[in-house]
């Protein structure tokens, strides 16, 4: 089992976090920079959309499939260490890693720069898990088949659709309103 690296981790993260914090940072930016009267209203609406996309994505993917968009694209995969043939880690193991990841993130990235100093390159949220990001060149995205989705899979996937398109629209729709109230 080949443990994957520091720069791979970091390019997976990064490719993470822009697909499930750029939503977050862009409602954030316009609440911060000037909400007009209009939109003061639906505000937190649109701040819980974005944390519930990243949420589930995050406890969705890793938890079923133990691959995010990220570690597919930089050919690594979340195992538990004990168990490293089985997809997914399952989905309160994933949540509690989402918290943990979550936390330390917003300390000065300590969980994420503890993978410099553990041997197998593991994050404090996983030390405390018991999970590693291992390199996987096969570039599996799990056992991912579309035809093959259970009703339920299929159920969480539209969900995740409907809450990017909500966002979209909400987004559009205060921008609309800022433009049309300053000219």
């Amino acid at each position: 089992m080949e443990y994957s690296s520091f720069w791979r981790r970091f390019g997976a993260a990064l490719i993470d976090d822009v697909l499930t914090y750029l939503p977050l940072t862009v409602v954030l930016s316009i609440i911060i920079y000037g909400p007009d009267p209009a939109s003061v209203q639906t505000w937190w609406w649109e701040l819980g959309i974005a944390a519930l996309w990243a949420i589930c994505y995050r406890v969705f993917f890793e938890g079923r499939y133990g691959v995010t968009a990220g570690l597919h694209l930089t050919h690594a995969k979340l195992v538990i260490f004990e168990q490293p043939n089985r997809d997914g880690i399952g989905y309160a193991r994933a949540f509690v890693r989402f918290l943990l990841w979550t936390a330390l993130h917003l300390v000065a990235n300590v969980g994420f720069l503890w993978i410099l100093l553990d041997p197998r390159g593991r994050t404090l949220a996983d030390r405390v898990l018991g999970t590693v990001v291992v390199h996987d060149p096969s570039g599996k995205f799990g056992d991912f088949d579309p035809a093959r989705l259970r009703v339920r899979d299929r159920h969480a996937a539209w969900f995740a659709v409907l809450i990017i398109l909500s966002i979209i629209v909400s987004l559009a729709q205060l921008m609309a309103g800022r433009t049309s109230g300053t000219s």
